[in-house]
């Protein structure tokens, strides 16, 4: 098995074909050790941008739900390629799943990342509200995380972050995307 994760690990941290990086890294996190995903993580990040959402997809799958795997995640979600319209995008349903399982005491700094995503120029201009034309894909994670606080009443929802991204929500749905 390790002569198996050292392969997996060489083309997860090498190869440019598309389903030949994507098994390998899914063949990393499932065999390889958690230094070697970590080491397949940050070299990712590293690459010049934008970064292939797909592949980012499979590397949240297993991230540490901690402060760095937050903050890894939301250094490469700046660095992420944007989001094709009408494309299937596993992407957003590998952030859906990290934003419900990452533990609550994280969701502050997850939601003050999100609103800086979403507060990125391009803006598209929706009745009285800006929103990034690249980040606001992130709108229902960013709304999932808030639910969460709100409803285990965390007074952190009423910090400025959470409040700016309550507000953009209902600008997102006229945009072409979906909210809560």
């Amino acid at each position: 098995v390790t002569s198996l994760a050292d392969v997996a690990k060489h083309f997860a941290l090498t190869s440019r074909a598309n389903y030949a990086r994507l098994a390998a890294i899914r063949a990393l996190m499932e065999v390889g050790s958690r230094q070697d995903c970590s080491e397949v993580r940050e070299a990712f990040i590293m690459e010049a941008p934008p970064l292939r959402r797909s592949w980012l997809a499979e590397l949240i799958c297993g991230l540490d739900q901690t402060q760095a795997g937050v903050a890894w995640l939301l250094a490469a979600l700046a660095l992420a390629a944007p989001k094709e319209r009408y494309e299937t995008d596993q992407l957003s349903s590998s952030l859906a799943g990290y934003v419900a399982e990452v533990p609550q005491i994280l969701l502050p700094a997850l939601l003050d990342g999100f609103a800086g995503l979403l507060n990125r120029k391009p803006f598209v201009e929706h009745y009285h509200f800006e929103i990034s034309k690249q980040y606001s894909w992130l709108d229902q994670s960013a709304g999932q995380a808030l639910v969460r606080l709100i409803e285990r009443r965390d007074p952190a929802a009423l910090e400025e972050a959470p409040l700016s991204i309550l507000q953009r929500l209902p600008s997102t749905e006229g945009y072409g995307h979906s909210t809560l």
